[in-house]
């Protein structure tokens, strides 16, 4: 699957302190996402330039959150500032690239 050039210390930021708000530790987003302990610290870290959208999307969807925050972080946007719709429009960006790459990879019909 296609990674996701990103705004690494954002990113990372930002998923260390929803982590946080929810009382999870690394290792239990892992375990709820399906994400790689290490692969999360390092984007905790700002130490991983590209991570790929299903990780993107596993995250936000074990931490609750909408994965249009989670990817205007990810492209160094403020997801606690952005206007609803810019969020919105990433969203659907993002959205759009994902199911036709699922599509591609026979994952989804």
């Amino acid at each position: 699957m296609a990674n996701l050039t990103t705004d690494t210390s954002l990113l990372g930021e930002y998923l260390a302190r929803i982590r946080y708000k929810k009382g999870l530790s690394s290792r239990d987003l892992s375990r709820a996402s399906g994400v790689d302990h290490a692969t999360i610290l390092s984007i905790e870290a700002g130490r991983t330039a590209s991570p790929r959208f299903h990780a993107i999307i596993a995250l936000a969807k074990a931490l609750e959150i909408p994965v249009e925050n989670f990817a205007a972080a990810a492209v160094g946007q403020d997801p606690d500032k952005i206007v609803s719709g810019d969020a919105k429009e990433l969203g659907n960006i993002l959205s759009s690239v994902i199911t036709g790459e699922l599509r591609r990879r026979g994952i989804l019909e």
